[in-house]
């Protein structure tokens, strides 16, 4: 009796699924790779390779929240790319309309004259409202206008659940993002090195030729201060908003974005840092090259999820999962074989069901 090709390859397929799972009996799943990672008090929660893109963490990543005055990223990032820092900027009476300018402000009076540079670290870094109206109405000519460069811009990133109704963040119907937007937008605006310049810096002192107004511009983002690793983006407060934070990191030659929404007050910078060092420390990341070949740039807005984690992370399902194991299985060298043997076990057990019937329909084998 002579076995045919088919059920060679069927012998072949089971015993090279079976020597790949015996070489991963026994084979721990290294401790830095699965490590926990830790709780994160925050609505929505992302973590990602600035240089890859990588999804290193993600927690309910396409939820619409309120972004507060993280918005003022793209708002500053548009000014940055559209103006130029030496424009003398002339507040309008806009300053003076309470539904529009309110919270936090520099108190910007009607005809007041600053320059756009100054004018974008009261926007980064004391996150004044007024001084964010008066940026856009500069850049855009007038408000609506330049909403719509916020909304082009964020189409072109492929912000593809985020809406801007204004350059503050304040609350407003139809004003949303998500915590996967801001890290795409965060990502870009990274890129920029007038940008990156204005986010890591603690204190600026801005003049003015009125007294009794701010002055000395203080960074919100109190990271700065507390880790050495962090170098910049922005925070976010309003009511509905709660407390939002991006900020970004570099250690080591990798660079990380984090991005909590809606949290609870007193744990939002620990829950960063934490985040952060979950990142560095136990999360892979692809290099640059790898990166090239598998991952869209920012300059191909429609941002295929051709990465198989970054299709997993977008799943209903898998909102809030601790991706250790789906980097396991994708990154390491074990995980791999052990795609691949249930890749065969599968092809095995297909192959079982078609002998089978072939086997139901005669009562001998095939010979040559």
């Amino acid at each position: 009796m002579i076995k045919t090709p088919k059920m060679l390859n069927f012998t072949m397929a089971l015993v090279l699924a079976t020597t790949l799972l015996m070489a991963n009996l026994g084979s721990p799943v290294s401790a830095q790779t699965m490590k926990a990672v830790p709780p994160i008090q925050g609505e929505a929660v992302y973590l990602m390779d600035l240089q890859s893109g990588q999804v290193l963490y993600a927690k309910n990543p396409e939820e619409k929240l309120n972004p507060a005055s993280t918005t003022k990223i793209m708002t500053a990032l548009l000014a940055i790319e559209r103006g130029n820092l030496n424009d003398r900027v002339t507040a309008s009476r806009t300053m003076l309309d309470s539904k529009i300018v309110y919270g936090t402000q520099i108190y910007l009076k009607p005809g007041e004259r600053m320059s756009l540079k100054d004018l974008l670290y009261a926007v980064l870094l004391n996150s004044a409202n007024d001084a964010a109206v008066a940026v856009a109405e500069h850049i855009g000519g007038n408000l609506p206008h330049f909403v719509d460069l916020m909304n082009k811009k964020a189409k072109e990133i492929g912000m593809v659940n985020t809406h801007f109704m204004n350059p503050t963040g304040l609350t407003e119907k139809g004003h949303f993002t998500t915590a996967r937007d801001l890290a795409l937008l965060a990502r870009v605006a990274y890129q920029n090195p007038v940008f990156r310049q204005y986010v890591k810096t603690k204190i600026h002192t801005i003049p003015r030729a009125q007294t009794n107004v701010p002055t000395v511009m203080v960074n919100e983002n109190k990271l700065l201060w507390q880790d050495p690793d962090v170098n910049g983006m922005k925070t976010g407060y309003t009511t509905a908003a709660e407390n939002c934070l991006v900020a970004t990191a570099t250690r080591g030659g990798r660079e990380l974005v984090g991005v909590i929404l809606k949290a609870p007050g007193g744990e939002l910078f620990s829950n960063m840092k934490e985040l952060l060092n979950y990142g560095f420390s136990s999360a892979p990341t692809l290099n640059r090259q790898q990166a090239s070949s598998v991952l869209p740039s920012t300059d191909k807005p429609e941002l295929k999820r051709v990465h198989l984690r970054n299709v997993l992370v977008r799943a209903e399902a898998l909102k809030g999962v601790d991706l250790g194991v789906i980097d396991f299985l994708y990154f390491s060298p074990l995980g791999v074989l052990s795609l691949l043997a249930f890749y065969l076990l599968v092809h095995l057990l297909t192959g079982l069901g078609t002998h089978r019937r072939a086997w139901a329909k005669s009562d001998h084998w095939e010979e040559n």
